[in-house]
């Protein structure tokens, strides 16, 4: 019906219909699949590279998509592809699929409890999320707080750090899991270290980045075997881009198809743009320089928000701009312990 509103000429229609015949017997194969698959994956990228070049953009980006074709056009089969980060699924039992997605087994809580009650009592490995605030809000407590209790829970957890100095993280992580000031660990580092052995210290493998790229955050997932990577912070990546919106979304893509090519929870840590100043309930278009791209890439975002009552109350208010975890976009406040980098529900 469509073809004869649109085509005058019946001859062409006949044509046309009898191709669409032959489309509808042609038999397929799950090799041809895959091959089709593949191919335009192929198609995708030398496309993108097409309008890189059409519109006279930088020769960062136009690099960057032809290493990426060149990489592609050298797979020959969609197991390799599959592990560029690219998953198909055929004939999925939808049993099984439910199961596994209401299995509290794979389930990893965050800290505090208030947060976890929020995302219906965890996030799964392959999750993205970020944590962003103004300067000197918390950012990093939080995560450290999450990363410690990731640890605690008997998982593996990499901290990547390219801002503040890899040794003043270490002994925020010890404040954490011991509940000591750093003066107290400084008067006593033996039993610092016994205490926070207990806790799960051991599981926490610490890298200083200056900066780091994607490429290394993938080899070192290689290296350590994590299950859990936090990257402190997301803006200082380093990575080939034309702007820097660009290069914030485009640090924000690399993280999450790390996160689901090596089936690992990444935690990212991004800042908040001056709109967030003196603000209690944040939203995405507080990121800075990314109210679009960075939030794209994201599964679950938690913006961190104060103002002067909050700040001398020792509170935080907490703000999930989005959720796709439980789909619950809430706000509430937290109680920040900044001598041990903790986070406790009020």
């Amino acid at each position: 019906a469509q073809l004869e509103e649109t085509i005058r000429n019946p001859k062409h229609v006949e044509r046309f219909r009898n191709l669409l015949a032959e489309a509808a017997a042609a038999s397929t194969s799950d090799a041809n699949v895959r091959a089709v698959v593949l191919l335009a994956k192929q198609q995708e990228t030398g496309d993108r590279l097409a309008q890189a070049l059409a519109s006279d953009s930088s020769s960062e980006k136009v690099d960057t998509l032809l290493e990426e074709l060149q990489s592609l056009r050298k797979l020959t089969s969609l197991e390799e592809l599959g592990q560029e980060g690219v998953e198909v699924y055929q004939s999925v039992d939808v049993a099984e699929l439910v199961r596994k997605a209401f299995d509290p087994e794979g389930l990893i809580r965050l800290y505090p409890q208030s947060l976890n009650d929020r995302v219906d009592g965890g996030v799964r490995k392959g999750h993205h999320i970020l944590v962003f605030a103004p300067v000197e809000l918390g950012k990093t407590a939080a995560v450290i707080n999450m990363s410690c209790g990731f640890a605690r829970q008997g998982l593996k957890v990499l901290y990547l750090i390219n801002e503040d100095r890899v040794q003043d993280i270490i002994l925020r992580q010890v404040s954490n899991l011991t509940g000591m000031t750093k003066y107290e660990i400084n008067a006593s580092p033996e039993r610092a270290q016994e205490l926070a052995q207990e806790a799960g210290f051991g599981n926490i493998t610490t890298i200083s980045a200056s900066p780091g790229t994607p490429r290394q955050i993938d080899e070192w997932i290689d290296t350590y075997g994590p299950d859990c990577v936090i990257v402190d912070q997301l803006r200082n990546l380093q990575v080939k881009a034309d702007t820097r919106v660009n290069q914030l979304e485009a640090a924000a893509t690399a993280v999450r198809n790390i996160g689901k090519k090596k089936n690992v929870l990444m935690v990212s840590v991004s800042q908040a743009g001056d709109s967030a100043r003196d603000k209690l309930i944040l939203n995405m278009g507080d990121v800075d320089f990314s109210n679009v791209g960075i939030p794209s890439q994201a599964d679950l975002m938690i913006g961190l928000g104060m103002d002067a009552q909050y700040e001398m109350e020792g509170l935080r208010h907490i703000t999930l701009c989005k959720n796709k975890i439980s789909g619950l976009h809430d706000n509430f406040p937290v109680r920040i312990v900044p001598q041990l980098s903790r986070y406790r529900s009020v």
